[in-house]
């Protein structure tokens, strides 16, 4: 889901709308859970992540029906409509800061991101991500 932007109260005060908090609570649920196994043992000590990181992320949605004919291509596509890729590259920093894989999203100086749609086999939307940065 891509960050929105915040709603302003009538009577003062800023909020995020509801069913944003809500995915950002199962994004952070889903990567705790997978990133849970690595907490183990040594690998306590690397997070949260406190050096200069490059972000991979490619976003994937579901395929258009439009698009499920024989005659169009089976691999990924550029997704070019709604959804601009900045707010979904936000979001995701968002939770990956939620979650304490990173201290900030600010230590973040490189970003490579792509927003496709799915290929005729996959059917539910995905978000893959690689965090690089040097140990010492």
């Amino acid at each position: 889901m891509s960050c929105p932007r915040p709603r302003a109260r009538r009577f003062g005060g800023v909020y995020m709308p509801k069913n944003y908090m809500i995915w950002k609570k199962q994004a952070k649920k889903a990567i705790l859970a997978i990133v849970g196994d690595d907490l183990i043992g040594d690998a306590k000590n690397i997070y949260p992540i406190d050096k200069p990181i490059e972000l991979h992320c490619k976003f994937v949605f579901k395929r258009p029906n439009c698009y499920r004919r024989q005659k169009d291509p089976f691999l990924e596509f550029p997704h070019t409509k709604r959804k601009d890729l900045d707010n979904l590259v936000k979001s995701l920093c968002d939770v990956l800061q939620d979650s304490n894989l990173i201290r900030d999203d600010c230590l973040i100086h490189k970003i490579v991101a792509s927003k496709l749609y799915s290929n005729k086999k996959d059917t539910d939307p995905y978000i893959e991500f690689e965090i690089k940065y040097k140990q010492n």
